[in-house]
């Protein structure tokens, strides 16, 4: 039994899914350089850093 409602479901979940890696890959190489961080490193990441950062815990959550 086809259900088509459910495979939009599944086919949007699959996008944003797809979306969401695609993000946080690339949230990734922008802070490898910057791994492992200590304390004080942390206390001194510039603006574009802390976006970063936030952007990969965002997309990092969004995951299943």
């Amino acid at each position: 039994m086809n259900n088509p409602v459910a495979t939009l479901r599944l086919q949007d979940a699959w996008r944003e899914c797809d979306r969401n890696a695609y993000h946080l890959l690339r949230a990734c190489k922008l802070l490898k350089p910057l791994l492992p961080m200590t304390g004080g490193q942390f206390e001194q990441l510039t603006d574009e850093q802390i976006r970063t950062l936030d952007q990969f815990v965002l997309r990092f959550t969004k995951l299943p």
